[in-house]
């Protein structure tokens, strides 16, 4: 998406996660905890599923996690998702019509019917995990029906939070 308050960078060679970079992060990780676990979060995960998909196969037991827009999230990556135990914890969506006014994609076309069909499947697997996210700016004061619109769709957990670039 190019939502117009993400604080992750969006360009520069650093903004995708490569395949050494994630066995570096492995190899950290295990000398650092005797528990580790991996969260990906940052631009959208789902742009490099086969990184995902490669963390899993990587390390079989391992509890992984995602942050995540859901525009990709297919019903499809969800089922594997809950075949192979990756929870998504944040679900970063706003909630009704204020949702377009500041998550678009980069075409600039709507995605609210897209990432809200997907959240209503993905709480049917994980609902008890998935914290539905929205941002709340200056614009936009209907609290109450952004709450609505995310419970209608199934969301059991919802956190809005200030947008506090814009002031």
């Amino acid at each position: 998406m190019s939502c117009r308050y993400c604080f992750i960078a969006k360009e520069g060679p650093l903004r995708v996660m490569s395949p050494e970079t994630l066995q570096d992060a492995i190899a950290f990780l295990e000398g650092l905890t005797d528990q580790p676990r991996l969260h990906f979060f940052g631009v959208e995960p789902t742009v490099n599923w086969d990184l995902i998909v490669e963390a899993r196969r990587l390390r079989p037991s391992w509890p992984i996690s995602l942050t995540t827009n859901g525009l990709l999230l297919t019903p499809e990556r969800i089922d594997w998702m809950a075949e192979n135990d990756i929870k998504v914890y944040v679900y970063s969506i706003d909630g009704g019509p204020g949702h377009h006014i500041h998550r678009r994609d980069t075409r600039g076309r709507e995605t609210w019917d897209t990432v809200a069909e997907h959240l209503r499947y993905l709480v049917q697997s994980q609902g008890d995990w998935v914290t539905a996210r929205a941002t709340w700016t200056s614009d936009d004061y209907d609290l109450a029906g952004r709450f609505r619109a995310l419970e209608a769709l199934g969301a059991r957990s919802i956190q809005v939070v200030p947008d506090i670039e814009v002031g």
